[in-house]
């Protein structure tokens, strides 16, 4: 398939790990990062180094014609996104752990891990690394997260940076922690750092979809503040669409996507890790 992959063999038997770039063809983070690991000298497993979506990448496009991180598993004869989703499910499904790398331009301004599975491995990948915020999107209550890349492998994350204050900061805030997760599993020697983040999990239960793009998001509704119940979260003339539940708005966008659904955020409550 039209997919790029190099591979990374170390000397000694030990996890298989891909990183997987530009699921998203205009994230440009993801190929910047494979660029940087390209020369990683790996001492045990292998490392798989994966741009997902290269076509999508040269035209730096979201997606051709379908969004492929809402494609998997995949469809072997559907369309562009849904082919390549059923040919990169079928080759990683031998990986023990899939890191998706993102980027993000959502009003939280911090870089958030995600999940589909809360499980033991998922939760000792996530405390390898430096971030703070944690979003467990539990597929039976965001049915998007069940088509999801992470959703289809053993052990899965997702990685969203925030490149609004400098792509070169966020690069670096990944390479650093790609390198705690490979540095966790010994299979490259890092420098132990005490991680004294406090995790702050979001449990999401449901999606805030607007009606269409002419919607205006209340200038209340920010990522982090809790919203009560009842509270106008956006408008349009005379009509408003009121909260029918307290909640925290994640992944907050900026503006809605032009070539993404009318999803203005995730609702999560909070929870502990």
């Amino acid at each position: 398939m039209d997919y790029i992959e190099q591979r990374i063999y170390g000397s000694k038997p030990g996890k298989t790990v891909a990183i997987v770039g530009c699921v998203h063809g205009c994230e440009r983070i993801g190929q910047a990062l494979i660029s940087k690991l390209h020369k990683c000298r790996i001492e045990k497993g292998i490392l798989r180094l994966i741009l997902a979506n290269p076509k999508a990448y040269k035209r730096n496009k979201y997606f051709l014609e379908k969004n492929l991180n809402a494609s998997f598993p995949g469809i072997l004869t559907g369309a562009y996104e849904e082919r390549l989703a059923y040919h990169l499910t079928k080759d990683l499904s031998d990986c023990d752990i899939v890191i998706d790398i993102h980027s993000i331009s959502a009003s939280s301004g911090i870089d958030t891990c995600i999940t589909t599975v809360m499980n033991r491995e998922n939760k000792k990948v996530m405390n390898m690394m430096n971030i703070r915020k944690i979003l467990y999107a539990n597929p039976s209550y965001i049915p998007y997260a069940r088509s999801t890349l992470i959703n289809h492998v053993k052990c899965g994350i997702s990685l969203e940076y925030y490149t609004d204050t400098g792509k070169r900061k966020a690069l670096h805030r990944a390479v650093r922690d790609v390198y705690s997760i490979l540095g966790g599993y010994k299979m490259v020697k890092v420098k132990k750092e005490k991680n004294k983040i406090k995790k702050e999990l979001f449990l999401l239960f449901d999606t805030l979809l607007l009606p269409s793009k002419n919607y205006i998001p209340n200038a209340a509704l920010q990522e982090g503040r809790k919203i009560k119940k009842n509270e106008v979260v956006a408008s349009f003339g005379s009509k408003k669409i009121h909260a029918f539940c307290d909640f925290y708005p994640v992944l907050l966008k900026k503006k809605l996507d032009t070539q993404e659904s009318t999803r203005l955020c995730f609702m999560a409550q909070k929870s502990t890790i």
